[in-house]
């Protein structure tokens, strides 16, 4: 016999609409802070007495981030059981919620499931969604996906384009959820414009075609005549590393007047990072202050693995005479993260203003001007084709956008770069870091204070 429980919970007004709504496969899409995630999971309470089901997210890490901590905050006392192992929750009520990773689709057939919920599912498969339909065998057969739209990929085709009578759509702005507070709303107004905004706030489905990755440039604003010559000895200089054998060009920065600003690039065709750094020694033979370098975590997928490409760093400035700080992330940020700190730091939404020299930074300005998000919007258009003169672009961009990302992240006014979170921080070595061994013994002085 299944006990009596009393599920209380408020909603704003677009989770109430979608939470009665009558129709089998339902979607939940919105802004930035729109409750999603919230909105799937009281969907997960509401299931018949005895139901099983399934979460399943694009990564077990959103899961353990996002979705395990709501569901206990929401279900509090109605949450009896959470096997970690197995990844599965029982609800008072009988309900069984098993937590699975479409990183491996193939890995989730086999169970039979009375509903299923995906989550985030722009950055999941139609693979994902059709495999997940197929272990719909049991009472009460729903589904629902809770997000934030990406384009016009296979989710607005299921939603939109092809849905029939059993499919159903609620869409929420961040600005529907009257929990949000407004200076969360009014940085969102700031570091959103156009087709971003309309995507990343209002939870439209928009279709991305010549569409500026970086709005907030302007060259009368960004761009100071004048600025390699600024070069100061005694402020850390700032190495970008972005890794492609097509194009390697590092943009060179420091943090003037309190600013980021990028003094030159090193730029080379065809080259290997060894060939990149030696540019770098010859233009800068020495620095008293210290070379802090920020980059690529992947090291550049497969045209180099991050071993092979940071070992070539170490060797080549091993015997350069000052210290070498390497603050490589473990992993790199999403990449529409990463574009928003670099716009707003183009636009100087949060005091901090992008300054760049024109002059010595041809490919860095190019990218500002000329790179383009790619269809679905979810990250920058990148042309294979060698023939094509965009072929060469977002190499610059990306790299300048890991460091301003780890140390100009959007809404923070000032951050310390002694390996707080996620980043790893390394020491120039006697010898190569074989092992890339990662540590957070750098400086504790910090890239930003004082300068």
């Amino acid at each position: 016999m299944v006990p009596k429980y009393t599920l209380n919970h408020t909603g704003t007004r677009k989770q109430i609409e979608f939470w009665h709504s009558d129709k089998r496969f339902r979607a939940y899409i919105g802004g930035l802070g729109a409750g999603k995630t919230r909105a799937g999971t009281v969907e997960v309470l509401r299931q018949p007495p005895e139901s099983v089901g399934a979460v399943v997210c694009p990564s077990y890490k959103m899961l353990k981030d996002t979705i395990v901590p709501t569901i206990k905050e929401t279900a509090k006392e109605l949450l009896i059981s959470y096997n970690k192992s197995d990844m599965v929750m029982e609800f008072v009520h009988g309900v069984k919620l098993l937590l699975r990773s479409s990183d491996d689709p193939e890995s989730l057939r086999g169970p039979n499931l009375g509903f299923f919920w995906l989550d985030e599912p722009a950055l999941q498969t139609y693979m994902t969604w059709k495999i997940m339909l197929g272990r719909i065998r049991r009472a009460p057969g729903r589904a629902w996906v809770t997000g934030t739209p990406a384009g016009r990929n296979w989710l607005y085709k299921v939603f939109v384009e092809e849905a029939d009578e059993n499919y159903g759509l609620t869409k929420a702005s961040s600005k529907d959820n009257p929990w949000l507070p407004q200076h969360y709303l009014d940085s969102l107004d700031k570091s959103y414009e156009g087709s971003f905004h309309k995507q990343e706030v209002e939870g439209e489905f928009i279709e991305w075609v010549d569409e500026p990755a970086y709005p907030g440039f302007r060259e009368d604003r960004n761009c100071v005549k004048g600025l390699r010559d600024r070069y100061h000895e005694w402020k850390p200089l700032i190495i970008c590393c972005d890794f492609n054998h097509r194009i390697m060009s590092w943009p060179i920065a420091q943090v003037l007047d309190g600013q980021p600003s990028v003094l030159c690039e090193i730029t080379k065709h065809d080259a290997q990072v060894r060939d990149v750094v030696r540019d770098f020694r010859k233009e800068f033979p020495s620095h008293r202050a210290g070379v802090w370098i920020y980059g690529d975590a992947t090291g550049g997928g497969e045209t180099a693995t991050a071993n092979s490409a940071f070992d070539q760093m170490f060797e080549e400035l091993d015997s350069y005479p000052s210290d070498v700080i390497f603050m490589v992330p473990k992993k790199n940020p999403p990449v529409l993260d990463r574009l928003r700190a670099v716009n707003d730091v183009l636009r100087g939404t949060n005091g901090y203003l992008m300054r760049i020299d024109a002059d010595y930074c041809e490919v860095l300005k190019t990218d500002f001007e000329k790179v383009e998000m790619n269809k679905l919007g979810n990250n920058v258009l990148k042309i294979e084709d060698r023939e094509d003169e965009k072929a060469y672009l977002t190499h610059a961009s990306d790299a300048v956008g890991y460091w301003i990302n780890m140390e100009f992240p959007v809404g923070v006014a000032r951050r310390p770069a002694d390996g707080d979170g996620e980043e790893s921080v390394r020491r120039k070595p006697k010898t190569p870091d074989r092992d890339t061994r990662r540590n957070k013994a750098a400086s504790k002085t910090g890239l930003l204070e004082g300068l």
